[in-house]
């Protein structure tokens, strides 16, 4: 009986022992991918991040300097390029609470019973999300054009690529790029709530507006919550608009604009300061992130 014990315990461990190796050889190259493009890119960029290049070709380690010119250096780079480019990404947040709503008011109405060719709308209303994003400013930027733009036949007198009118293109963009998914993810939502509590809330003598505002706004706070989450932490990271509608407008510059601007594509190179301003960056929009969670069970649903 022992021997039978015994031979059966070894027949698991073997099979334990193959199953734990291919989990770990499925493992293994994301794994890999992980630690080569993750943790080592991150560790390289804080060192890189207190270091100083110089004109001559020599290299300073161990520098905080670039830290400190990002709040006190009085030049040009620092005192009016960064805030600014500061001020143009909080601006441009705007767009995100804009296409939430233009989005939950499609998908309003493409749950309605009584839509017709719901399938070629939605298609329609998502093709934004899987179109280039240079493509799309391309043609934002075409459309613009203060000289043969379309909507120059309607404002000739306006230069919308200049100045500070160039935010209101960028939110355009903005809105106009997320509403289809924004759209697709309410519709999903609006798919999931139980028809029995519109029911119930009928009964009880409940209108339109009351059942939109007491269940279906509740019942969608997840989506919201995570709509809300990804479209911050895109938002800080919103590039593609500054590059390609109008480069030369300052007001157009992001933070990541700027970031390539001095660490990639301008030269002489700050990419010390650069790779601080990055690194800086993706710390606001951890800190940000983490509020968020912290105060979603505030306000978000859960069953």
């Amino acid at each position: 009986m022992g021997h039978m014990i015994t031979k059966q315990k070894t027949r698991k461990s073997t099979l334990y022992r193959k199953e734990k190796f291919v989990a770990v050889a499925f493992i293994l190259l994301p794994l890999i991918g992980f630690s080569l493009f993750m943790v080592a890119t991150l560790f390289l960029s804080g060192v890189m991040s207190l270091t100083q290049y110089f004109a001559d070709g020599s290299v300073r380690i161990g520098s905080i300097i670039n830290y400190r010119d990002i709040f006190t250096n009085p030049h040009p780079l620092f005192s009016q390029v960064l805030p600014r480019a500061i001020g143009t990404t909080l601006v441009l947040l705007l767009g995100i609470p804009i296409s939430m709503v233009c989005g939950l008011l499609v998908a309003i109405f493409l749950n309605s019973k009584l839509i017709k060719g719901k399938k070629v709308f939605r298609m329609l209303m998502y093709l934004p999300a899987i179109s280039s994003a240079i493509a799309v400013n391309i043609v934002f930027s075409h459309v613009f054009h203060h000289h043969f733009g379309i909507i120059n036949i309607i404002t000739p007198n306006m230069n919308w690529l200049y100045g500070r009118n160039i935010w209101f293109v960028i939110i355009l963009r903005g809105v106009w790029g997320g509403l289809g998914i924004n759209m697709l993810l309410y519709l999903a939502g609006l798919k999931n709530v139980p028809r029995t509590y519109y029911e119930a809330a009928e009964i009880d003598g409940a209108n339109g507006l009351q059942r939109f505002f007491k269940i279906t706004l509740p019942l969608l706070t997840p989506v919201t919550f995570f709509l809300l989450i990804t479209g911050i932490i895109g938002g800080m990271q919103s590039f593609a608009d500054s590059a390609v509608i109008n480069p030369g407008n300052p007001h157009s510059h992001t933070i990541v604009y700027v970031i390539w601007e001095y660490g990639i594509h301008h030269a002489p190179l700050r990419t010390g300061f650069a790779t601080a301003v990055s690194l800086l960056l993706a710390a606001v929009i951890m800190v940000i992130t983490i509020i968020q969670f912290k105060v979603s069970n505030k306000w978000v649903y859960t069953d």
